[in-house]
């Protein structure tokens, strides 16, 4: 039982992991026409987070409001970074 305590926050932390490292990569992708779009590893990784929840029988509210609100701050860091490089990317083409 102890151990079924402890993937709550072992997710947690395997999904902060996973965040940092997308963050390592570059989030948006150029194509020949000079457009942008969201690489392909920022879809997966949302995948991957989608089809993760806690079990409906094993863990109560809290786990899933801790995961929530975990997610939804990471998703806030990623957009965070998302409109960072967006911007970049702006002010080295059009400035």
């Amino acid at each position: 039982m102890a151990r079924l305590a402890e993937l709550p926050q072992l997710q947690l932390l395997a999904e902060a992991s996973e965040l940092l490292a997308l963050l390592d990569t570059p989030l948006l992708v150029e194509h020949s026409h000079g457009s942008w779009s969201v690489s392909e590893r920022v879809g997966t990784l949302f995948s991957t987070w989608a089809a993760r929840f806690p079990s409906e029988s094993q863990h109560d509210a809290a786990v899933w409001d801790d995961l929530i609100s975990s997610r939804r701050l990471f998703f806030g860091i990623y957009v965070y970074m998302y409109i960072y490089i967006y911007i970049c990317i702006y002010i080295y083409i059009y400035i």
